[in-house]
């Protein structure tokens, strides 16, 4: 039996079907210009990193969720969350690349597009519904209206428009980053008090106040702006009690994150 060969670099990475992905409609990028090719490489890798930003938000999503985090746990968390930043400080740049695309070269064969964009990333809506933003907080675009609309009335005519619809669908049901986020906030000890313990919100008030001492001999300009955040000005009045635990959470541990255990 001949000895079992190590795999190449383009066999691991997949290069070759990598490469033949970059063809556009026709599914041949020798009959593209530069300029389309440059296009639609660089949303590609756009879509490549949404895709990697979606795995590691689930990764934190599903720690904070778990009905005990261990604190052991915390510093994995955050270290992938920081990579989630970096690759939208590389995003951002990357626009400095797709800037070398001029207009005119743009419109030689945006024809191609017909009416689709940008706005039609469904990992981008994941990324949002991921991270938490409500329907309500979504930035209204007046021209084109609900981006989730507008994917699931592009989704009818696309060959693969049924499966688009599935993830998206999918994400949708999903807890939230910010869901789960919360929700262990709000079970953090706060001065070794916990919610179910009886002296809890005194405790947590007590807390509360001995803050915004410090902060008012620190600057007194800080005050109005500290009083609105911890009494959750805008929140409907059956969550502002569960919101101001959380948020005092927030504080405890930015008061005593030089602690190993809030490091």
């Amino acid at each position: 039996m001949p000895p079992q060969q190590s795999p190449t670099y383009w066999d691991y990475l997949r290069i070759v079907p990598l490469l033949d992905l970059q063809g556009g409609l026709g599914g041949d990028d020798a009959q593209l210009s530069e300029d389309e090719l440059h296009f639609i490489i660089v949303h590609q890798v756009f879509e490549l990193w949404f895709k990697l930003v979606l795995r590691e938000l689930r990764l934190a999503r599903d720690q904070f969720a778990a009905d005990w985090v261990p604190e052991r746990s915390l510093p994995h968390v955050v270290r992938h969350l920081r990579r989630v930043n970096e690759i939208f400080k590389l995003s951002a740049e990357v626009f400095g690349v797709l800037e070398t695309l001029t207009p005119q070269d743009f419109l030689a064969f945006r024809a191609k597009l017909g009416e689709s964009s940008g706005f039609q990333s469904f990992q981008m809506r994941q990324i949002e519904l991921l991270l938490g933003l409500q329907a309500e907080e979504r930035q209204r675009h007046t021209a084109v209206g609900d981006p989730i609309a507008r994917i699931e009335q592009a989704a009818r005519t696309s060959p693969v428009g049924d499966r688009v619809l599935q993830i998206v669908r999918q994400t949708q049901a999903e807890k939230s980053l910010r869901d789960a986020l919360h929700s262990w906030l709000y079970r953090t000890p706060i001065q070794g008090s916990s919610p179910a313990d009886s002296g809890d919100r005194d405790a947590v008030a007590e807390f509360l106040r001995d803050y915004r001492d410090g902060l008012e001999r620190y600057d007194p300009r800080l005050t109005p702006d500290f009083d609105r955040f911890v009494a959750a000005e805008g929140v409907a009045a059956e969550e502002q009690p569960r919101t101001v635990r959380v948020r005092a959470a927030v504080l405890f541990i930015e008061s005593y994150r030089e602690l190993p255990l809030l490091a």
